[in-house]
C-alpha cells in the first residue's frame, strides 16, 4: 500500500517539486546526523566531568604538574574516605609546590588512617609555614591530646584563640571553655 501511495505520488506531483523535497529532506537527514554525532562527541567529552573527583582526576592526567588540582583532588579523596589515594595526590602537592595548606590536609588525612605522629609533623611543619593556620593550630591541639601531650594540646589551643578569625567564633568558645575561660 505504501509502495501504491508512492507511486501515485511520484505521477501526481510535478519533477521539479519532487526533486526540490528529495533534497530538503536529504539535507534534513544530513543534519540530524550531524547533530546526532556533535551529541555523541559531546558526551564522550563530559565523561570526566560526571563528579568533582573525576573531573580533578581527568585534570591531573591532561595537565599534569598543577599543585592546586593535586591538592584539591587529595581532599577530596580523602572527604570521600578515599584516604590512600587522597594521601598519594596531597604527597605529589607537596612536591610540587609546599604549602601549609596541604601540610594540614596531609595530616588531617595520617591522623585518620591513625597515624598520630606523623599527623603531628605534618601539623608543625604547616605551622612553621604559616604560623596563623587556625586550622593546623587546632588539628595539632587535638593530635596531641590523642598521644596524651596535653601541655603541648592546651598551647596550641591557647595560640589557636589567638589567631583564629571571626568566622570561626563557635569553635573559639568551644575551646576557651575546655580551657576553662
Amino acid at each position: 500500500a505504501i509502495a501504491a501511495a508512492a507511486a501515485g505520488l511520484a505521477f501526481a506531483v510535478p519533477a521539479g517539486l519532487l526533486a526540490g523535497r528529495a533534497r530538503r529532506w536529504s539535507a534534513g537527514a544530513g543534519v540530524a546526523a550531524l547533530a546526532g554525532l556533535f551529541l555523541l562527541v559531546t558526551r564522550a567529552q563530559l565523561g570526566p566531568w560526571r563528579d568533582r573527583i573525576a573531573l580533578l582526576a581527568h585534570a591531573c592526567v591532561v595537565a599534569p604538574g598543577s599543585a592546586l588540582v593535586e591538592y584539591d583532588l587529595g581532599s577530596d579523596l580523602a572527604r570521600a574516605g578515599r584516604l590512600a589515594e587522597g594521601e598519594r595526590h596531597l604527597r605529589t602537592a607537596l612536591a610540587l609546590q609546599e604549602t601549609s595548606l596541604a601540610r594540614t590536609q596531609l595530616g588531617n588525612v595520617l591522623l585518620a588512617e591513625g597515624r598520630g605522629p606523623e599527623a603531628l609533623a605534618q601539623y608543625q611543619r604547616a605551622l612553621e609555614l604559616a604560623p596563623r593556620n587556625a586550622e593546623a593550630l587546632l588539628r595539632l591541639a587535638k593530635a596531641c591530646e590523642a598521644q596524651g601531650r596535653f601541655g603541648d594540646a592546651r598551647l596550641a589551643y591557647e595560640r589557636f584563640l589567638e589567631v583564629a578569625p571571626p568566622s570561626l567564633e563557635p569553635l573559639r568558645r568551644q575551646v576557651a571553655a575546655l580551657l576553662g575561660r
